[in-house]
């Protein structure tokens, strides 16, 4: 019996029961997949919650082929037990899953909002959790707010929806199990609401309804009005300007402000207060101050309750005032005759009111003299004792005199009250010369002397000392003192007519004063001295001249008392106003002297004239002397108060005084700036100097910042350099370091940690103070620096940390100012990191797992830390209930190249846990723990479900994401998530970072604020990727405050008080983060200098908003201008950019000093009068020194410029304070200029004078005439084109063009002068000599005569570049007309433009027949090309002719061809035509002619008349002129006609003008003058065109012609019209009759106007007889 055994497989369940979480929504797939021999079929049945599933719906739940029960969309109902039974032959199984369907929590229930005991800004929020938390776990609860506008505070409509307010910001988060929360740093005075959301796993749930509306009670304001800074008003007052505080930290309506105030370092208690009631105000003046004190200022907002919080002190300073008390103990001691010695102690400082400039010291006298000058001196203050005891020499005193001496300090604002008068005397000395000394009752043996005592004794008088001797004897005859009050003395025994020497002196105890001496000869009363005749300049030097004086010898032997010099500098610019420039006293005998003239101006101009005085008196003074110019010097000395202004960190500006037009004493101007650095011993100093000594201001470059340099100034011209001025000392605004610290070392200290060293910037380089460093730091793994700043320029050393094991760094480190980073130090410091223990490795997976064996792959850990040197793996089975099992060590001896290990004999359906970890030298790293299933059941992840990101999650730069996953297999755990990010409608990108496994939040950073954005993520395990998910909703990012700064602001001073701030908007719209709404500009007084820094970490250091003021700006505007500041300050700006979230980070400051204001006062009373042909003398009033902006002038400037020129530029003129008046040299003549004057200062130019003063030049010689032309025209003629002078200098009144041959001719050199009208810019010069080289020049005339020539030569004929000749003419005769042909020659170095042709009748006289042009103009080639035709009607029928061509070109003529040789036969009969009557024929013509002839003869008889009846007056004339002279022969005075003012000649008959003589009825002279001669431009040969005809020698004068006539006369002499022949050759422009008269010249108001005729030779001059 056969006995059958069937194994079958046994039907079993593989899939282990599990618990299944939900997202509600989402699809679930719970499996119950069979393993059973397939011989026999399987049935699987469902049920849920003990009831079995009905699987005809299949749109909600589903079961799958492989068993499997898909529930498309979860929910709530769908929580419970599922139990998949499977039924077969093979056996039964049933395995039990749990699913759970979790959501969004339902909203808390907010139960009580009030006001928390702990502070009156802080509130209590309570609420009772959600109703359902959505089968999840609470994990925090999340508080929201909103403030309510007033309007809407008390409207419960603005309390609902919560969800689409915008307004909801959160304000904190509370765990899962609590149920309130306090909200604290409310904002008082402000409505709020408040409503709470719950989070669970699955995100937010929605939020609670608002709670009822909180009013947080007011308080005092919390901010302090921001940017509050003083102005000095006065020396007693300051002005205090504010902008109110952020209107968020008012805490109520504001009432007003209170400002306190104190002198600097005075404690508080001397705190004084004053309060502005007006809210709206921003400014308020305190007064009562102290002059020239330092105030401490703040400013505190107010409301209902109370004083909020007052600002940082500001300090500023009153102004100066003047001196409120004098100094004391004054002490005065004489020195001498003409010094005083004075001391004195200055006045507490707290009475001086400012800075001490000096002491003005005045000593007046007290012995009633009034004549006596008052004195006065500035002594300067002693430096190296400002408090203690000060001295002074007075000079320059009256002798013995007494004086009432008084000491007042001065500041900058003026006097201080005198001290009490110090009586004092100088000391006596000898006296001065007697007034005068006379004489009286003059006889041969006695002579009385009368004398003045002295006008300044010096002392006591003791008497009078009188001595007499002979004239070149030296014993005194009498030599006696008398007393003090004598007055007269007599002299006796004196011999008659001899000369005496007479000295009469004044004495006082300490000597003899000087003496007065005459010599005077007895018996003969002494005379005024005559006048010098010969005064001669010797010897000229800078500042003085020595003068040779000679008297007549025939003056007054009284010998000479003294020389009189007086002089007139022409400089001065005061004509004819002599002054005395010195006095010479002379006891000389002689009448030659020579006098030194000193105390002259260097490089004047000067003319100088010498009077003799006398015992009789002073006489005439001498003819003045030649103008003279003294000898050039140096600059007197430098320019007077030099002005420093800080430009900027680089740069400065400097401004001074122009010096004094008379003391630059030479040519040449120009001024040296000389500048150094204050610091060290010695300094290099640098100098620069400007282009002219009109530039009174330079900028200096390339300067250090935060340096204080040194200035001085000086006058320079060609010889040399004044003295340096006064030294001004200005230091440049801070800047960033320009170079980094030195000696930077580092040194590892660990695997994580770094020790960074340096030293300090050299201080050179500092520009600026340090307020700390930046240690910047790399790996060589990373893109980026790292920064750690370190605060305190005495910290030189830092600890980075936190830096990755065994990796290489390049460290820098960098210091920083207020403005900004520096330089980075130089080299980089490189160091390691030690090594460590290494990161677990990345990347494991296992690729491969069944039932029985493993394979786990890895990568390399991240953080290697070190050399890996190999890599352990260990596992072992995980037990129930421990998430952490002892793991069992597998294998250590994996290579450091192995990334892969395969494990066998493990147990089937079983989780392992693998551990795979590398080793260094350190030792073993941590290692990465993952978790393995052994089975079959692995398959590709469930997409997941669709990302949320709830409204609490949502940031500016980050969105937190809610993973949704529709199924955990346990037996396929997910390694990670991969997580891909959409923005704005663009590609789906990856980001970089991978969410482990376990979470299901995860925050993605990096996103760009207000950007819409949309999310999905895929699931990874060890099988694959899973798909992705579907996309989010479309979430936008917050708006966020501006990244970035626009560019740093461009400040540029607009007034004295304001500045225009401009700035660039940034180049990208990234950094705006929000909506552009625009720019805020904080700005405030810079106070960084002396401010402590608030440093908070980071980058950058805490900035009080609350120290600026501000002004926000609408966008898209760049600029604006703020106003109000204080001049002579310096001011910081910042600017940031506005979204509507806020404003973004500040930009780097920028500082800017402002100069003080322009001079706002105009000069008056301008004038401008001409000096001469090249200068204009302008004058104004000066600004009196009383003026109250007299003081922040510095000069005027003269701006001038051409009237009539329209590319005139404006010219500058720079004069002296201390002037009133300028020469203005080197202007072109006969120009009108223009002329305004301003005042200048340091801040800039002042107003213009109101209306331009204009004043012209005097004409003078013109220039050459410009563009002179010289073109050759023919073989023998040139044309001459030219244009007006550039410098007319005046009214052109003519041209006078002269031309000769360069070479003689037959030992003679021919000059034609021609006169031409100012009309005239041509001429045509004919006749001349073929192949001659000529010279043309040509002048212009003005009323002062002729000026500069332009000249120019030219070879007559053909020229370099011309054409050749042409060749191979021929004439055919046709018609009526002969063809001329020729061939077409080379055309030079230009194209042939022309020819001209020209013929001959040869049986003429070869040397009178002329050639003759065919036509007027030349040829044009365009048109004829190489031929062209002659009428018959221009020829003589059996004449021989000849012919010749020229070719023309832009450069000339060419040479003509070869003659060729015609015969005009004229031999073709031609018919008559048959035509109307000629005109002559009509019988009208006829009567024309015979009336014409009638009037004719009548007129012919009338002139007869006429001439009879002058001749028989003038008959008479004669006979009375005789009577008159008694009968004798004398000429009879010319007959001198009213209109032309020359005397009458008759000139009825032609025979006048030929051989005959005057009749013998006229036996006198008709002329009693030469007959008037053709003067320049009186002939005129055409209509405009004036000849001038004189013979000197070889010298002869042509006419000028009429280029524009065909028929020119060419005659150049008036003797050329007058021996004409009476016979010409018939030509082509007309014929001259055989029997012509001869021509008739008329004298029209002295002109010689002549007919036209053609081809007039000139005669010889000596013809004309």
């Amino acid at each position: 019996m056969d006995v059958h055994l069937n194994v079958a497989l046994r039907t079993r369940i593989t899939t282990p029961s599990q618990v299944f979480t939900v997202h509600r929504g989402l699809a679930v797939m719970l499996p119950c997949e069979v393993i059973s021999d397939t011989r026999f079929p399987v049935s699987w049945h469902w049920s849920f919650n003990g009831v079995s599933l009905d699987m005809t719906d299949i749109r909600h739940r589903q079961r799958m082929p492989d068993g499997s029960l898909h529930i498309r969309f979860s929910d709530r109902s769908d929580i419970g037990v599922y139990v998949c039974q499977v039924v077969s032959v093979g056996g039964n199984d049933s395995v039990t899953e749990r699913l759970n369907v979790v959501d969004v929590s339902h909203p808390p229930t907010i139960t009580s909002l009030t006001l928390s005991t702990l502070s009156e800004t802080s509130a209590d929020l309570r609420w009772l959790p959600p109703t359902f938390n959505g089968n999840s776990e609470i994990r925090r609860f999340i508080v929201y707010f909103r403030i309510l506008s007033q309007g809407n505070a008390n409207h419960r409509s603005s309390l609902h929806g919560v969800e689409d307010d915008e307004q909801w910001k959160m304000i904190g988060q509370a765990d899962g199990k609590s149920t309130g929360y306090t909200m604290h740093q409310l904002q008082p005075s402000q409505s709020y609401q408040f409503c709470v959301s719950a989070v669970n796993e699955v995100g937010e749930g929605k939020r609670s309804t608002p709670s009822s509306v909180l009013i947080i009670p007011q308080q005092a304001p919390s901010a302090p009005p921001r940017g509050v800074f003083g102005t000095p008003r006065s020396e007693s007052a300051i002005l205090v300007q504010w902008q109110a505080p952020e209107k968020s930290r008012w805490n109520g309506p504001l009432l007003g402000y209170q400002i306190r105030y104190k002198l600097a370092g005075y404690p508080d208690v001397t705190l004084r207060y004053e309060n502005v009631t007006n809210a709206s105000r921003s400014v308020a003046e305190v007064g009562e101050l102290l002059p020239f004190q330092e105030y401490d200022v703040a400013a505190a907002a107010y409301n209902e309750k109370g004083v909020g919080v007052f600002s940082d002190f500001t300090r500023v300073r009153t102004l100066e005032g003047r001196p409120v008390a004098p100094p004391v103990d004054v002490d005065a001691q004489p020195i001498n005759s003409t010094a005083l010695s004075i001391s004195w102690t200055p006045p507490h400082q707290r009475h001086i009111n400012g800075i001490t400039l000096g002491y003005r010291i005045v000593a007046v006298p007290d012995d009633g003299a009034f004549d006596m000058p008052e004195v006065t001196n500035v002594a300067n203050l002693n430096t190296s004792n400002l408090v203690g005891r000060q001295s002074w020499v007075l000079t320059a005193l009256s002798k013995y005199t007494k004086y009432l001496v008084t000491v007042l300090c001065f500041t900058s604002k003026g006097d201080g009250p005198k001290s009490r008068p110090v009586a004092v005397q100088t000391l006596e000395d000898v006296p001065d010369r007697i007034e005068s000394l006379t004489f009286g009752n003059k006889i041969d043996t006695r002579l009385e002397l009368f004398w003045t005592p002295p006008r300044r004794p010096n002392g006591v008088i003791t008497g009078y000392l009188v001595k007499c001797r002979e004239l070149n004897q030296s014993t005194w005859l009498v030599e006696i003192e008398l007393p003090p009050r004598s007055v007269n003395f007599t002299l006796m025994g004196l011999v008659a007519h001899k000369s005496y020497y007479v000295d009469v002196a004044a004495k006082t105890r300490i000597g003899v004063g000087a003496s007065y001496v005459i010599v005077i000869e007895s018996g003969v009363a002494p005379e005024k001295p005559e006048a010098p005749n010969d005064v001669v300049v010797k010897q000229i030097e800078a500042t003085s001249v020595e003068l040779r004086v000679k008297l007549d010898s025939a003056q007054s032997p009284a010998t000479l008392v003294q020389w009189i010099v007086e002089g007139e500098c022409q400089d001065l610019l005061s004509p004819d106003q002599w002054k005395q420039l010195s006095v010479n006293s002379s006891a000389a005998d002689s009448l030659l002297t020579v006098l030194t003239v000193s105390g002259l101006h260097p490089d004047a101009r000067y003319r100088f004239r010498v009077s003799a005085e006398n015992s009789a008196g002073r006489g005439n003074t001498s003819v003045p002397t030649e103008w003279i110019r003294t000898d050039a010097s140096v600059p007197s000395f430098p320019p007077e108060r030099l002005v420093a202004h800080v430009l900027n960190a680089t740069a400065l500006s400097m401004i001074w005084m122009p010096l004094p037009q008379l003391h630059w004493n030479g040519r040449g101007r120009r001024y040296a700036l000389r500048y150094w650095t204050c610091m060290g011993s010695n300094p290099d100093k640098q100098t620069l100097e400007t282009d002219s000594g009109e530039s009174v201001s330079i900028v200096v470059g390339d300067l250090e910042g935060w340096t204080s340099y040194c200035i001085q100034v000086a006058a320079c011209n060609r010889l040399g350099c004044s003295e340096f001025g006064q030294q001004e000392s200005a230091r440049t605004m801070e800047s960033v370091p320009s170079s980094g610290p030195t000696d930077v070392t580092a040194e590892t200290i660990n695997s994580t940690s770094i020790q960074v060293a340096w030293s300090s910037v050299p201080e050179i380089h500092q520009n600026g103070r340090i307020l700390g460093y930046r240690v910047r730091y790399r790996s060589t793994l990373e893109s980026s620096d790292a920064v750690l700043t370190v605060w305190g320029k005495l910290r030189t050393s830092a600890v980075l940390t936190d830096l990755q094991k065994f990796t290489w760094y390049q460290i820098t480190v960098i210091a920083f100012t207020r403005i900004g980073d520096g330089a980075a130090s130089f080299p980089v410091a490189t160091t390691q990191t030690h090594e460590d223990v290494s990161g677990a490795p990345s990347g494991v997976y296992f690729p491969v797992a069944n039932e029985s064996a493993v394979r786990v792959s890895w990568l390399p850990p991240h953080q290697r830390n070190g050399i890996i040197r190999g890599y352990r793996i260990e596992y072992r089975a995980k037990k129930p209930n421990s998430s952490h099992p002892e793991l069992s060590t597998s294998d250590e001896s994996l290579g450091r190249d192995r990334n892969d290990y395969a494990v066998t004999g493990l147990k089937a359906n079983t989780f392992y846990t693998f551990a795979v970890s590398a080793s260094t030298r350190r030792g073993w790293g941590e290692a990465a723990v993952l978790d393995v299933y052994t089975g079959e059941s692995r398959r590709v992840p469930v997409r997941p479900g669709r990302p949320l990101i709830g409204p609490s999650q949502i940031g500016d730069r980050w969105l937190m994401m809610t993973l949704l996953l529709a199924e955990v297999n346990n037996h396929s755990p997910i390694r990670n998530f991969t997580i891909q990010v959409k923005a704005n409608g663009g590609q789906f990108m990856t980001h970089e970072e991978l969410l482990p496994l376990g979470v299901n939040e995860f925050n993605i950073s990096g996103l760009t604020p207000g950007m819409k954005y949309h999310l999905r993520l895929a699931a990874s395990n060890d099988v694959g990727m899973s798909e992705f998910s579907e996309e989010s909703d479309e979430v936008q990012t917050r708006f966020a405050l501006p990244d970035h700064p626009p560019s740093v602001p461009n400040l540029a001073q607009h007034s004295y008080n304001s500045v225009l701030v401009r700035w660039e908007e940034p180049n990208s719209d990234v950094a705006w983060n929000g909506d552009k709404s625009g720019y805020r500009v904080w700005y405030r007084q810079s106070n960084a200098y002396n401010e402590e820094l608030n440093p908070t970490g980071g980058r950058n250091f805490y900035i009080d908003e609350n120290l600026y003021q501000s002004v926000d700006i609408m966008y898209p505007t760049t600029s604006t201008l703020i106003s109000g500041l204080v001049p002579k300050a310096v001011f910081e700006v910042r600017v940031a950019l506005v979204n509507n979230v806020g404003h973004g980070p500040m930009s780097s400051p920028v500082d800017i000093m402002l100069k003080e204001g322009v001079p706002s006062v105009v000069p008056e009373g301008l004038t401008a009068v001409a000096f001469g042909s090249s200068s204009i003398h302008v004058t104004w009033k000066s600004l009196p020194e009383t003026d109250e902006e007299f003081e922040n002038c510095l000069g005027y400037k003269v701006f001038y410029w051409a009237v009539e020129s329209n590319g005139s530029t404006t010219q500058v003129k720079c004069v002296s304070l201390s002037e009133n008046q300028v020469l203005v040299n080197d202007l072109r003549m006969y120009t009108m200029y223009a002329f305004v004057v301003a005042v200048f200062g340091a801040g800039g130019n002042g107003q213009n004078s109101s209306t331009p003063v204009e004043a012209r030049t005097e004409d003078g010689l013109p220039g050459p005439p410009e563009k002179l032309t010289v073109t050759v025209t023919s073989q023998t003629s040139i044309n001459l084109t030219w244009e007006q002078p550039g410098e007319p200098n005046g009214l052109i009144e003519g041209y006078e063009l002269t031309y000769f041959q360069e070479k003689l001719v037959d030992g003679e050199s021919k000059s034609v002068r021609v006169t031409l009208s100012s009309e005239k810019t041509s001429y045509h010069a004919r006749d001349l000599m073929l192949g001659a080289n000529y010279t043309f020049r040509i002048s212009a005339k003005t009323r002062l005569g002729l000026g500069s020539e332009a000249s120019s030569s030219i070879l007559v004929g053909s020229q370099i570049g011309t054409p050749g000749a042409p060749n191979q003419l021929e004439c055919l005769e046709s018609d009526e007309e002969v063809v001329v042909t020729w061939n077409t020659p080379n055309s030079g170095s230009s194209p042939i433009t022309a020819y001209i042709l020209e013929y001959r009748n040869k049986d003429a006289d070869l040397d009178s027949a002329e050639w003759i042009s065919v036509r007027k103009d030349p040829l044009d080639r365009s048109s004829l090309g190489s031929q062209t035709t002659i009428g018959s009607h221009q020829l003589v029928p059996g004449a021989k002719y000849e012919f010749r061509v020229f070719a023309v070109n832009s450069q000339g003529i060419s040479l003509p061809s070869s003659t060729t040789e015609f015969i005009f036969r004229e031999t073709i009969t031609r018919p008559e035509p048959v035509s109307a009557p000629q005109f002559y024929q009509r019988w009208w013509f006829l009567l024309a002619v015979g009336f014409a002839g009638f009037v004719v003869v009548v007129a012919v008889v009338a002139a007869f008349c006429i001439s009879g009846r002058k001749r028989a007056k003038i008959a008479s004339k004669e006979k009375s002129w005789k009577k008159r002279n008694n009968g004798e022969s004398k000429p009879l005075p010319p007959e001198v006609d009213d209109a032309t003012g020359f005397a009458t000649i008759e000139r009825r008959h032609p025979q006048l003008w030929g051989n005959q003589k005057y009749p013998r009825a006229t036996t006198l002279p008709l002329y009693t003058r030469a007959p008037p001669r053709p003067s320049p431009g009186s002939i005129l040969y055409d209509t405009d065109v004036i000849s001038q005809h004189e013979d000197s020698g070889n010298v002869s004068d042509k006419a000028s012609q009429n280029g524009d006539s065909d028929c020119e006369s060419e005659g150049n002499h008036l003797a050329a019209f007058l021996n004409q022949s009476s016979k010409r050759p018939q030509s082509l422009c007309g014929a001259t009759a055989p029997d012509a008269p001869a021509y008739t010249i008329s004298l029209n108001g002295g002109h010689s106007v002549m007919p036209k005729y053609h081809t007039m030779r000139p005669t010889k001059l000596s013809s004309f007889a």
